[in-house]
């Protein structure tokens, strides 16, 4: 993690764990391997390497609280089967929104990674979307062989520095010039829509998976799970796997 007296970020990575700083009076308690950010903009890119870049924007708005334990369980059951694969070597990223964005894990070698705790992920607040899926195109701008999993239940409506026309352009650029693949999981034809709007619609380099929300778990756990382990190790895309089902 890069820091910088110019940074108009507020870093907490390697201090005990604290409680939230923000206005929000949420009072939420993270833990060292948390980032906050207060501005997204100025990102800088990560340090890049060759490795498939596995990179999860996880929505924590209030509305998801009642996934909580599963979907942590779900993510580490994918981080614990990724630890297993011997195909291409892959780092693993996970960004969460809700009011504001947070890193939990970024660009760690995924041989290496920590399993998630309960303090990593917390629904509550609103939606900022765009912000999360911002944050995570201008991180990894640089990079190519990048899978950009989306997962939320709801719409947008809290992003302060993104917007749907910024994120529509860069998710088309990247996917023409940069090799990068996306999964958009949504849980009603609304949410799937707004998908489809800002350049998530079912392609050969697009996933846009719509299911019951009690089922996100399962799809993480088992279908996602499944796909990207064969992508590492056969080179068969994720996309064209989950695109057959859903």
């Amino acid at each position: 993690m890069y820091t910088s007296s110019f940074s108009p970020f507020k870093f907490f990575n390697n201090q005990p764990a604290h409680t939230c700083q923000h206005k929000c009076g949420c009072g939420k308690v993270f833990t060292e391997q948390t980032t906050v950010y207060e501005n997204l903009s100025n990102i800088k890119p990560i340090e890049s390497n060759n490795k498939y870049k596995i990179v999860i924007v996880l929505d924590e708005s209030g509305s998801m609280e009642s996934l909580k334990n599963n979907m942590l369980e779900s993510m580490n059951d994918l981080i614990k089967e990724q630890k297993q694969v011997k195909g291409r070597p892959a780092t693993f990223t996970l960004i969460k929104f809700s009011d504001n964005v947070q890193t939990i894990r970024e660009n760690e070698p995924i041989e290496e990674i920590n399993l998630l705790a309960q303090s990593d992920y917390q629904p509550n607040g609103s939606t900022a979307l765009y912000d999360g899926i911002g944050y995570a195109i201008n991180r990894f701008r640089n990079e190519r062989d990048v899978l950009l999993v989306v997962v939320t239940d709801g719409q947008e409506n809290a992003s302060k520095t993104f917007d749907k026309q910024y994120v529509t352009k860069k998710l088309d650029e990247k996917k023409k010039y940069n090799n990068w693949s996306y999964v958009y999981l949504s849980c009603d034809l609304s949410t799937a829509e707004q998908g489809n709007n800002i350049g998530f619609s079912k392609s050969a380099l697009c996933s846009n998976v719509q299911l019951g929300k009690e089922r996100y778990d399962s799809f993480v756990k088992y279908q996602l799970n499944s796909a990207i382990k064969n992508c590492r190790e056969k080179g068969v895309s994720v996309q064209s796997q989950l695109n057959s089902t859903y």
